[in-house]
C-alpha cells in the first residue's frame, strides 16, 4: 500500500502556484496516494485520474475577512486527515498555509509541510488593513509547521528574518519541463481575440493575473510615456482589475497599443512571438512565467521586487538587495525599482533600441534555467517529503 499524502491548495487552475502543484502531482501519483483538497469546488478543474478530491466548501467568499472562516475551515481539514488516516499535510497558497497550520491548535498531530510561493510581506502590503491582519497571523500560524519550503531565497528571507518566524527551511525553486516548454512555444497560435492585435510591431508582453499586487498599471502608464516608439503591449491573464486596468486603457488613449488578452491557453506562442517580457509587480515569490520567458530566451524587464526576480535575473548579487531606484543590467536580465514609473520606461525604451542587448539576452537566458529542471527539482521535494513522512499509528 502507498503510503499517503494531502496536496491543499485554493483551486487548481491558472496561476503559477497551482501549475507548480500540478507538476508536483505529476512527479509523485506513482509514489504516494495523492487526497487532493481544494478550497473551493471549480467547474473548469482539469482531470486528474487516480486522485482523491475532497472540497472544504462549495462556494467561494469574495469578502477581504474570509480568514475569519479559518478555524472552521481547519476543523473540516483536520477530520478529512483523521477520516483517512492522512500523516502528512502539504498546502500551498496563503489561505490553504493558515488553514494546514491550525489545525495543530485542534490537536492534529501529524506533520505539516507548508510551500510559500510568494513573499507574504511585499503581497500583503497592498491589501490595507485586511493584509496587516493576515499578516499577523501568518506570523502567529507558519510557526506551527515541520517544514516551509519557499521557492527562492528571498521569500525564506522575508519569512525567517523579517517576519522571524522559527521552524525548518529548505528553498526548492519551481520546476520547469525545458525542452517541453520551448517545445510548446513552436505550436501553433490561437487567432481567437487577437484580431485587433498587430503582430508585426515591437510587443512587450505580460503574463500575470490581473491582481492589484501586480501593478499593470503601471505598465499601461509607461506606455502612454513611450507614445513615440512603435511598440505594442499584450497582457496575458484575468482577475479582479480587468475592469479597471480597462478603463485606464482608455484614459491614457492606448486602446490601438495596449491589449487585454485574457486567460490564454497559448501564453508560450505568444511569448515566443513577443520581443521582451516585461512586468510591474510589487511582490512575487519565483514567477514562474519569468521562469518560461528565460527559458524561451525572450529578454525580461522585471521590478526587483520581493521576491524572486533578482534571484532570476541576476543571481550571483546579494539576496537581500533591493534597488531603492533606477535600473540594474543583471546577467539574464534588467531590474528597476518598484512603482518607478520613469525607470520602467526607460528601461523599456532602451530594450527597444538596443538590438544587440537583446541578442545578449536571448543568447545567454536560456543557460540560466537549467537549476530549474523539472527531474532536479522533484528529487530535492520528494526527497524532503519522504523525509517528513511518518506512518500515523
Amino acid at each position: 500500500m502507498k503510503p499517503k499524502i494531502a496536496f491543499f491548495i485554493t483551486r487548481l487552475i491558472i496561476g503559477g502556484a497551482e501549475k507548480d502543484l500540478r507538476l508536483l502531482i505529476e512527479a509523485m501519483k506513482d509514489r504516494y496516494e495523492i487526497h487532493l483538497i481544494l478550497t473551493i469546488r471549480h467547474e473548469d478543474m482539469p482531470p486528474l485520474d487516480g486522485i482523491k478530491v475532497f472540497y472544504l466548501t462549495e462556494t467561494e467568499s469574495k469578502s477581504a475577512f474570509n480568514f475569519l472562516m479559518i478555524p472552521f475551515y481547519a476543523g473540516r481539514y483536520k477530520r478529512y486527515l483523521e477520516e483517512k488516516n492522512i500523516p502528512l499535510s502539504y498546502s500551498q497558497l496563503t489561505r490553504p498555509n493558515l488553514i494546514a497550520a491550525f489545525t495543530r491548535l485542534l490537536g492534529w498531530r501529524g506533520k505539516i509541510i507548508l510551500g510559500e510561493k510568494s513573499s507574504p510581506v511585499g503581497h500583503y502590503q497592498a491589501y490595507g488593513l485586511s493584509g496587516k491582519i493576515i499578516l499577523q497571523l501568518i506570523k502567529k500560524l507558519y510557526g506551527y509547521a515541520d517544514l516551509i519550503i519557499p521557492n527562492s531565497e528571498g521569500t525564506r528571507i522575508a519569512l525567517a528574518e523579517t517576519l522571524r518566524i522559527r521552524t525548518n527551511y529548505t528553498v526548492i525553486f519551481n520546476a520547469i519541463h525545458i525542452e517541453k516548454t520551448r517545445n510548446q512555444s513552436k505550436a501553433p497560435l490561437s487567432i481567437e481575440r487577437l484580431e485587433d492585435v498587430k503582430s508585426a510591431l515591437f510587443t512587450f508582453i505580460c503574463v500575470s493575473n490581473l491582481l492589484v499586487h501586480k501593478n499593470q498599471q503601471l505598465l499601461i502608464r509607461a506606455m502612454q510615456k513611450l507614445k513615440n516608439l512603435d511598440c505594442q503591449l499584450w497582457l496575458v491573464g484575468v482577475g479582479e482589475e480587468e475592469d479597471k486596468l480597462r478603463q485606464l486603457i482608455k484614459n491614457c488613449g492606448q486602446e490601438n497599443r495596449v491589449f487585454l488578452l485574457g486567460y490564454r491557453n497559448d501564453a508560450l506562442q505568444l511569448m515566443a512571438k513577443s520581443d521582451c517580457f516585461v512586468t510591474a509587480t510589487r511582490a512575487e515569490g519565483l514567477p514562474n512565467a519569468q521562469i518560461e520567458a528565460l527559458t524561451l530566451g525572450l529578454p525580461i524587464i522585471s521590478t526587483d521586487c520581493l521576491s524572486g526576480p533578482r534571484e532570476l535575473l541576476a543571481p550571483n548579487s546579494d539576496p537581500h538587495k533591493q534597488l531603492k531606484e533606477g535600473i540594474e543590467e543583471g546577467d539574464y536580465g534588467i531590474l528597476v525599482a518598484l512603482d518607478d514609473l520613469d525607470a520602467l520606461t526607460k528601461a523599456m525604451k532602451r530594450v527597444y533600441l538596443r538590438p544587440e542587448l537583446r541578442q545578449k539576452l536571448t543568447e545567454t537566458s536560456p543557460k540560466s534555467v537549467e537549476r530549474f529542471a523539472y527531474d532536479v527539482i522533484m528529487e530535492k521535494t520528494v526527497a524532503c517529503f519522504d523525509k517528513f513522512y511518518t506512518v500515523q499509528q
